[in-house]
């Protein structure tokens, strides 16, 4: 069995948690390959190691590159490390400043970082622009895994970043650690991907909002994708992706507490509990136009799309019936907007009625459940009707494992401490609600 291990940069912040990283290696022969994001915030150290970098690119302020140095100089004697990081900065400050490039300059918090942990671990750093490689602008999975075809038996890879056609540095999308972890994992066919963070796991709703909410003990791909999609702050769905075409499994844990099991995301599981996650967003426009038998009149829904297009509103959700076509966009659209919008549908689909409605909060509850036991959904609505929170919008898709909410945002934190604390409590047996 391998593993990838990939650490953020809370975890590589200072010279204590990278003692941690060691120990969390060292405790698992298993864990081979090391994945590793630049330095992050500490007590100490108020700005991200990226953020400093960030800063020299945008204001090309010479002296910012002695900051740099500062950061990372108390891990590297903390540590009683070699590693000579004066001459790796004036190093990089001479090439940044003969050609301006932006990735080579951003991505060296990462390669600063992997060289440190390189050392301390006595294990072999990987050339990220040698190993990730993209043509024109897309990773290369071909190539890429063509090059780790002779890595070591143990290595330390900086992630968010790769190497382009000509050999230059080309960074990631956002997330590029947790992306350049899943696709390593990918590329090497491990048995395990781990994502180390400051969390014991993805939370079964948002703790700003939700008191101490627990852990997911397991849950799918599919289903943290609804989470993510909804706001959850989790993965990008382009770190989720590579390992989730393979079916590895994720471990999401903490590097703070490792004896904690944290979250398994897994193509398929075995666990059977009513209620797998709550997520949700506020301040959705929901537009309802009606029509009589509009579900045979697919050129109504056409036109109302061009409509939403020309007023650039983008739909995320789509819930139709035999006579009611709702579009749902992420936003607050002023009286304004409404009414250029509103008569713009009127005009070119020519609804029976139009409502559009302002200041709503979407609620995503994800379970496997759901399309199995209708039981599930009815308790959550009473849920809701038992607070006294009038419900705006429903929607769930057959088969699916998502059951979608809305409500008016003022009403969003309740809504979503009334479903998570009664589910909480129920979520062994959730009984049929046959209502008062």
């Amino acid at each position: 069995m391998t593993t990838v291990s990939k650490f953020g940069g809370s975890s590589m912040a200072n010279a204590e948690q990278f003692a941690k990283v060691k120990a969390i290696l060292n405790a698992d022969p298993n864990r081979r390959y090391l994945v590793v994001s630049a330095a992050g915030k500490d007590p100490e150290h108020p700005v991200k190691l990226t953020d400093l970098l960030l800063r020299i690119a945008a204001s090309d302020d010479q002296a910012l590159f002695d900051q740099v140095i500062a950061r990372l100089e108390p891990i590297k004697v903390a540590l009683n490390l070699q590693f000579d990081l004066q001459q790796a900065v004036a190093e990089i400050q001479q090439e940044w400043n003969a050609h301006h490039d932006h990735d080579y300059l951003v991505s060296r918090g990462e390669f600063l970082t992997a060289h440190l942990m390189g050392e301390y671990l006595n294990w072999p750093v990987l050339d990220a622009t040698k190993v990730m490689l993209f043509d024109r602008d897309q990773f290369d999975a071909t190539a890429s895994a063509h090059a780790l075809a002779q890595a070591p038996e143990h290595f330390v890879l900086p992630g968010f970043y790769g190497g382009d056609e000509t050999g230059c540095v080309h960074l990631m999308p956002r997330g590029g650690s947790d992306i350049s972890g899943a696709w390593l994992a990918n590329l090497l066919n491990v048995d395990l991907y781990e994502n180390w963070t400051d969390v014991s796991g993805i939370l079964m709703a948002d703790p700003r909002v939700v008191h101490q909410p627990k852990a997911i003990d397991e849950l799918t791909y599919a289903e943290l994708r609804e989470l993510t999609f909804m706001g959850a702050a989790v993965f990008q769905a382009d770190a989720v992706q590579p390992v989730r075409a393979k079916g590895i499994p994720t471990r999401i844990l903490n590097t703070n507490r490792p004896q904690d099991s944290g979250t398994l995301v897994v193509r398929a599981s075995n666990l059977d509990g009513p209620l797998t996650g709550i997520a949700g967003r506020r301040h959705y426009t929901v537009i309802t136009l009606k029509k009589y038998q509009l579900a045979a009149h697919l050129e109504v829904v056409q036109q109302a799309l061009s409509v939403m297009a020309d007023h650039q509103l983008k739909v995320v959700y789509m819930p139709t019936s035999i006579d009611t076509l709702n579009l749902i966009c992420h936003g607050t659209l002023d009286i304004a907007k409404r009414q250029r919008l509103a008569k713009d549908l009127v005009s070119a689909c020519a609804p029976d009625d139009l409502a559009i409605q302002t200041n709503i909060a979407l609620i995503s509850t994800i379970s496997q459940r759901l399309a199995k036991r209708p039981a599930i959904a009815g308790r959550l609505l009473a849920y809701l009707d038992d607070n006294n929170i009038p419900v705006r919008l429903v929607s769930q898709n057959s088969g699916d494992s998502n059951l979608l909410i809305g409500v008016a945002t003022n009403d969003y934190a309740r809504a979503l401490n009334a479903i998570y604390q009664n589910f909480l409590h129920t979520r062994n047996a959730p009984e049929p609600y046959f209502g008062a």
